[in-house]
Order: structure tokens, then sequence, then C-alpha cells
């Protein structure tokens, strides 16, 4: 991915980006059905669903966007957004996890990354309407706070 890109190209890059955030957390739950109950397998697949939202979100955005704000140039701040987060996603990630902790350490670098860097970035950029904006850094809040919580249960 080079440094310049279309807004058009930053949504394709912010979808392929969440398919690959929901891969993580999918092979994490295979890692980690059994543990806790169950309740590690649960909690990585509910983030998987979560990324599928995201994804859908993305499109209706997208989608309200006039062709001419789609082929206008991404801001620099998100296509660093986008390159730092892929960066992340790229390496197999998951692949490389042994225990729960380092699980839930790499969901908070990748949600970090992810959100953090782009739905946030994409947000302010690319929705004009501030209650939409509002949702969104909502259902951002959420999420965080879910895997907080999830870590803090395990003693994180």
């Amino acid at each position: 991915m080079s440094d310049t890109m279309t807004v058009a190209q930053a949504f394709d890059a912010a979808v392929a980006m969440e398919e690959s955030a929901r891969q993580v957390h999918l092979r994490l739950a295979e890692k980690f059905d059994a543990v806790a109950g169950a309740r590690a397998g649960e909690f990585f697949r509910s983030l998987a669903d979560d990324e599928t939202e995201h994804v859908r979100l993305w499109g209706e955005i997208r989608k309200s966007l006039p062709a001419s704000r789609l082929a206008e140039e991404a801001s620099g701040l998100l296509a660093a957004s986008l390159i730092g987060a892929r960066g992340l996603l790229e390496a197999d990630p998951a692949g490389k996890v042994e225990s729960l902790a380092q699980a839930v350490e790499l969901v908070r670098n990748v949600e970090n990354a992810e959100l953090l860097a782009v739905f946030r970035v994409l947000a302010i950029e690319l929705v004009p309407d501030a209650r939409r904006r509002e949702f969104l850094d909502a259902q951002i809040q959420g999420h965080l706070n879910r895997i907080e919580r999830f870590a803090h249960g395990l003693g994180s």
C-alpha cells in the first residue's frame, strides 16, 4: 500500500483490515475454545462478529458519499493509520500466540491500531453527521470496554 490513496481505496483498505482482524479473532477463538469454561472462545467470536458489523457500517458510509468525494485523495493521517494497522495484521499474529494472556494482549494491540487509528480517523474525516460520528464513537468505546472487562476478569 502506498502512502497516497483515494478515499475509496481507504474504504477498501479499512474493509480488508476489518476482515483480517475478524480472522485473527476467529483463530484465537479456535485456539482458546476450552479455556475459561469456553468463555474465551465465545469472547473472541463476539469480537469477530463486531468486525462483520464494522464492515457493514463502512459499506453504509461509503454508499452515502458522492463519487467525487470517493475519488479525492485520502488524508496523510488516514493513509498512515491504515498502513500501520495493516502491518500489525499481515504477519499472522494469531499463529504466534501461545497463551490466553498473549491473545488478550494481541487483541488489545489489534483493536487499538484498528479502532483508534483507523475507525476514528475514518469517522472524523468522512462522516459529516455529528450524531452518526457519536454513534460510531460509542461503538468503538463499547468494543474496547468489552476487551478490557474480559482482560480484567482474567486478572490481566
